[in-house]
């Protein structure tokens, strides 16, 4: 009963305490607006109104300023400030600023006494991740010596909460204090004066224009004038030169998300928060530290204060930040919404699919505009002229980036050749809804959106109904450009082309999946006909090999044509190569085969025999190689393509190899290089230069194998592939070994350790038994301490200065008396595995190993119990056993299981 009577007593006081606003209820009435009208027009709800007019609670400096500009009256006139003495009942959820972070929330009052204008900042809550930005543009304010500053960015940045947050720290170097101006409810921009005048206090005066009125009131003051959200009053910019030359103690921050191009403008770039650098693994301590993160688990903290980063967790929350480009206020969205519904990872996937329903915020204290990411935008979106916003839907198509010509292209297909869309990029750009080339450190090529932006766009897109059209027009441009670079990855200008592809590879993903759900299959395979090589370069192998397939399933009657089908089953055939799978190899190309015999297409009917005959020899089918190579030959000849007869030369040396004729394998190599070098595929002169090698090596001609070893790592190093790099490094440092030249070996592998460790340390069991094999024989030709430090010489070192560092100095025989090539546990040759063994000798070994029955083995490689006979009866006599038994202790010792 006494509990109850407190309360009672305490909610009379607070009513006794309450000063009915009669001025606003008056002008809202002579107006004939109803509570529930103002509420939409400030973006409120409509019982704030109700608790202004009653007096229970005061607006914020936010919607004060809002009230002004409704009504067209000053702050006093509309009983918004009180008068001297008196006080007003102002909780202090009420008093905010929209915020588009988790950032500092101002209390701002204002004063109508000129020769009190100063402002306190008070903080409510901490900027995150911007420490290192206000310092760069505190020393930019301090050594520019500028007064008209703008803070630039996309939406969604946190302009606002920044500027607050450096006008807080710049507050005690003006005396008359701060101003903070919202525009972001004002759409005429001939009412930009009356509004700062209005939140001022200043009656404006009917003999002086608006400026002259505040010129005068400011000439003599020292304050900052923070002007908020000014992107879409920009047109009347002009007067803040004027204004700072009749007024030399003001200086002026503004916020927009575009620059203001007016003489004495410095602007400061913001960009979104930096994103953690993705790695396989992340470690939750070190990443709760990263700016977007930071902010990530603050904004979640809000709702659910125990939320911590868990290795489980922490992956999928470093994507969501990175998925939203950094922004500060999708992350904000995203966390306070939709953490609330989802787990990370959970989140991740919807934000992939339908960010824009995700993105929300049902606070009520903040405007209207920041309530959802889409409303967020609308503003930008609305400025543009409507061919500005015709470029931006079309860009929002493209998936990774356009460049200049693309967009050109796609206009021309859309019927609208000749249209110079320069000056609308540049527009776009200006508004930092789209990212220049110019503004990213690795591609100079294309204009990109952030994802959450994009996402916008194609909305927008979609409500105009373009999306077939422009859908259409993308694919075609795509399917084009990947049969234009096609033919360039077997030649010269190979590198050239497979960058534009990996610069286009997210374009091509989009394009294929537009094709597959529009059931457009041959054109779908079309494409990965012309991507399978690159596929298999770039390490894509897997990716491709599943849709291929996917697709290839789909195909039904006469649905894909037949050349088509022979193409794609070639594909297929060498992805599942490049995966292990001879028998889904075999079977693809037997399908290939046939569909090129049906078609008549004599040329890549030849190319598929090529093929077939390696997969023969990976089958350990020798002998029926040469059925292959003799019927495509001549084909290939009349055709004039020497990169594929290469190829078949090549094929013969594998058959002459397989059948210990390393004389003629030689021989035909030779002739294969030639060509090869006349087409000028780097790629393909280094696998016939290390196929040169082994043989040569097997010849024990060293002298010759290190030349050709050497000229492998060149053409490596202009290849640029890392691994690759460090593997004919450590080859050529192999060779070293074997003719004496320790010192040069130990360099090479040096330098090979250190470029692996720049593509995540990655090495391959066999290279690295060779590395192992290689650090035991040199310890055993110098000491620990010598070798550590030629060893740290070498990782100093360049490739190309490591492969320089030494020469052949003294007799091959003086060097290599002292190294008995047949030691146990060792190997001086380049082959990529033991005794000239084949990647299916060692399949098959490593199952004999695990006491698998031949018929087994059969079972589990596809092939026939006789088949694995012919295997082994070939394996036995390069290992030098004669047994089951010692092949398995062969294949332990050598640690192929």
């Amino acid at each position: 009963m006494e509990e109850a009577t407190e309360k009672t007593t305490s909610a009379k006081k607070r009513s006794s305490r309450a000063i009915p606003n009669a001025q606003l209820k008056e002008e809202r009435l002579l107006r004939g607006w109803s509570q529930q009208y103002v509420a939409e027009q400030l973006g409120a709800d409509y019982y704030y109104i109700s608790r202004w007019e009653r007096g229970t609670t005061s607006p914020s400096p936010y919607y004060r300023q809002k009230l002004c500009t409704l009504f067209g009256k000053t702050a006093r006139e509309l009983g918004l400030l009180p008068d001297e003495g008196d006080t007003i009942n102002e909780p202090a959820d009420q008093v905010s600023v929209p915020h588009a972070s988790l950032s500092p929330i101002w209390n701002v009052p204002y004063s109508n006494d000129k020769t009190s204008t100063k402002q306190i900042l008070r903080p409510l809550t901490k900027l995150i991740g911007r420490q290192r930005d206000i310092e760069r543009f505190l020393e930019l304010f301090t050594l520019r010596g500028s007064r008209l500053f703008t803070i630039v960015g996309t939406v969604g940045v946190g302009k606002t909460q920044f500027a607050l947050q450096v006008a807080s720290a710049l507050q005690s170097s003006f005396p008359d204090g701060v101003c903070t101006v919202f525009f972001d409810s004002l759409f005429d921009h001939n009412l930009i004066l009356s509004a700062i005048l209005r939140t001022l206090g200043i009656t404006e005066v009917p003999s002086s224009s608006d400026l002259e009125t505040l010129c005068s009131f400011l000439h003599k003051t020292q304050m900052l004038l923070l002007l908020d959200t000014f992107e879409h009053v920009r047109p009347a910019a002009s007067f803040l030169p004027r204004l700072l030359d009749a007024c030399p103690g003001i200086t002026i921050l503004v916020t927009s998300r575009a620059g203001l191009n007016v003489r004495g403008e410095q602007q400061f770039p913001l960009s979104p928060l930096d994103l953690p650098n993705f790695t396989h693994t992340y470690d939750p301590e070190a990443l709760a530290h990263n700016p977007a993160v930071a902010l990530f688990l603050a904004c979640t903290r809000t709702h659910l204060p125990q939320f911590q980063l868990t290795p489980e967790n922490v992956s999928p929350i470093v994507q969501i930040c990175a998925h939203l480009g950094g922004l500060p206020l999708a992350i904000e969205l995203a966390a306070t919404t939709g953490m609330q519904l989802f787990p990370p990872k959970m989140l991740l996937k919807h934000l992939e699919q339908h960010p824009l329903h995700i993105l929300v915020n049902e606070e009520q204290d903040i405007p209207e505009r920041q309530r959802t990411w889409s409303k967020t935008i609308d503003r930008s979106y609305s400025l543009l002229l409507p061919q500005e916003q015709r470029l931006f839907r079309r860009l929002a198509i493209f998936s990774g980036g356009a460049t200049l010509e693309a967009l050109e292209d796609l206009y021309e297909r859309l019927g609208e050749k000749g249209h110079n869309i320069v000056r609308e990029l540049a527009v776009l750009t200006n508004h930092r809804l789209v990212i220049s080339p110019s503004e990213s450190p690795t591609d100079l090529s294309h204009f990109r959106m952030l994802q959450v932006i994009r996402a916008y766009g194609r909305k927008c897109l979609d409500v105009e109904g373009e999306t077939n059209a422009v859908v259409q027009a993308y694919t075609a441009y795509f399917l084009q450009l990947a049969k234009e670079i096609e033919p360039q990855l077997i030649g010269a200008a190979q590198l050239q082309g497979l960058d534009i592809l990996e610069q286009e590879q997210n374009n091509f993903r989009a394009v294929f999946t537009w094709l597959v759900e529009r059931n457009e299959i041959e054109n779908a395979l079309d494409l990965t006909v012309t991507l399978w090589r690159f596929w298999s370069y770039r390490g894509y192998v897997s990716e491709g090999y599943q849709q291929i397939e996917q697709l290839l399933k789909r195909c039904q009657g006469e649905m894909v044509s037949a050349a088509v089908r022979a193409k794609a089953y070639y594909a297929a055939a060498l992805l599942a190569f490049f995966q292990l799978h001879t028998a889904a190899m075999k079977e693809h190309l037997q399908a290939s085969l046939k569909l090129y015999r049906e078609v008549g297409e004599r040329h890549g009917y030849a190319i598929a025999l090529n093929a077939m005959g390696f997969c023969e020899l990976l089958q350990g089918h020798d002998e029926n190689v040469k059925t292959y190579y003799e019927e495509s030959f001549p084909i290939l000849q009349e055709m004039g393509d020497r990169w594929h007869l290469a190829e078949a030369y090549a094929l013969v040396a594998r058959e002459a190899q397989a059948q210990g004729n390393y004389v003629r394998a030689r021989k035909v190599l030779e002739q294969s290089l030639v060509l090869i070098k006349e087409v000028g595929d780097r790629r393909a002169i280094v696998q016939a230069l290390d196929f040169l090698g082994q043989i040569v090596c097997h010849l024990k001609e060293y002298e010759t194998a290190l030349h050709i070893s050497k000229e492998k790592s060149l053409t490596a190093i202009e290849l640029g592939e890392k691994l690759l790099i460090a593997t004919s490094l450590e080859e050529v440092g192999a060779i070293a070994t074997i003719i004496g030249q320790e010192t040069w070996a130990a360099i090479l592998l040096g330098a090979g350790e250190a470029l692996r460790e720049t593509s995540w340390g990655l090495i391959s069991d066999v290279d690295q038994r060779r590395v192992e094999d290689l650090k035991m024989q040199l310890r055993a030709k110098m000491n620990e301490e010598t070798l550590t430090r030629i060893w740290a010489q070498g990782r100093a070192m360049t490739p190309k200065q490591a492969l320089l560092a030494s020469s052949l100095g003294t007799s091959l025989q003086q060097e290599t008396a002292s190294i008995p090539l047949s030691a146990p546990g060792t190997s001086y040759h380049l082959a990529m595995y033991p005794d000239q063994l084949t990647q299916r000798q060692v399949e098959l070994l490593r199952l004999l190993a695990e006491g698998l029955t031949d018929k087994e083995i059969a079972a589990r490689l596809s092939i026939s119990p006789r088949t694995v006979n012919a295997h082994l009866n070939k394996i036995y006599p390069k290992i030098h056993v004669s047994t089951r038994s010692a092949a398995t202790r062969y294949a332990v010792e050598r640690k192929l299981i």
